[in-house]
């Protein structure tokens, strides 16, 4: 007689085996992908659209503070004690954060 373990067979397995079984990917992770430093990464909702950035109003801005600006990057800044978006053009001094993602939902 024949021990049971000697032919293991999944209780599943049936037909042919997926060829997408070799294929697996971990989940989606939006946190990972958008945010690199999480300590120094904020989200800002806009209250009002910049249409001259192509963001309507309820969209969410990513603002890192760890990252330098460059050239032409948009960045928060502040300006007489109120947030502003604008391209940054290497002399403005008050650079609060640079933008790295804009958010918006279309449903």
């Amino acid at each position: 007689m024949l021990p049971n373990n000697l032919f293991s067979i999944p209780e599943s397995a049936s037909g042919f085996p997926s060829p997408a079984e070799t294929c697996w990917e971990p989940p989606l992770n939006l946190q990972g992908y958008l945010i690199v430093n999480p300590a120094a990464t904020y989200i800002f909702q806009l209250r009002s659209g910049w249409p001259r950035f192509h963001l309507p109003a309820g969209t969410l801005l990513l603002v890192d503070r760890a990252l330098r600006p460059k050239q032409s990057q948009l960045v928060l800044r502040i300006k007489a004690g109120r947030f502003g978006l604008d391209r940054f053009d290497g002399r403005q001094s008050e650079i609060w954060g640079v933008v790295t993602h804009a958010i918006q939902r279309y449903l």
